[in-house]
């Protein structure tokens, strides 16, 4: 490898350093959980330069909690969580452990013996296709899944997608736990105003 070619290198991977500390920084702006889950997936959409991206956060029990999308339309959103295939598609995607990048998402699929994806928005022939699961202290709590670049996805978008996902883990977390504790001091307060006087000087 020439000096230019390295320093070429160099240039590059500072520049996306300089991007992942930015997004962080962005992320890390707010406690409220709703604001926190669509910076995260917008940061993520634009680290790798997706075009439509979705975040899916779990419940220790495995139920769906959150399920937010972006780069697409309220209709669009609406008519992909209608789809019939969609929690077959879901549960297989989701299970993967490891970073997931696909240049052909459909022919995946095929190969797989899954359902076509009929997407509600447009999508190439040969859709690419990128996911990282989002782990906190060990335990899995949900995954982003990016769609749709010109070109596909590279090594490096997969790689800033991994990195991004785990320091995502925690402000999701943070803002989870912010979240509980202003919903049980709203029920505190509901109690406080409803029950009656005598039960409260007891």
């Amino acid at each position: 490898m020439s000096d230019k070619d390295t320093k070429q290198e160099v240039v590059a991977l500072r520049e996306r350093l300089s991007r992942l500390s930015e997004a962080f920084l962005r992320i890390n702006e707010s406690l409220e959980f709703d604001a926190v889950l669509q910076e995260v997936l917008d940061g993520a959409r634009s680290l790798t330069g997706a075009q439509v991206g979705v975040i899916v956060l779990v419940t220790g029990q495995q139920e769906t909690a959150e399920f937010l999308f972006s780069g697409i339309t309220p209709e669009q959103a609406s008519k992909l969580e209608q789809l019939p295939n969609k929690w077959e598609l879901f549960e297989y995607l989701y299970g993967f452990e490891e970073p997931l990048r696909l240049q052909d998402f459909q022919g995946f699929l095929k190969e797989q013996g899954l359902s076509e994806f009929r997407s509600p928005f447009p999508m190439s022939a040969a859709a690419a296709y990128l996911a990282a699961p989002i782990r906190y202290q060990d335990q899995r709590v949900g995954a982003i899944f990016m769609a749709e670049k010109e070109g596909g996805f590279s090594a490096e978008d997969e790689e800033t997608l991994a990195m991004f996902a785990a320091q995502a883990a925690q402000v999701i977390s943070n803002a989870r736990q912010y979240l509980q504790v202003q919903r049980a001091r709203a029920d505190l307060e509901t109690l406080v105003n409803t029950a009656p006087m005598a039960v409260l000087g007891a």
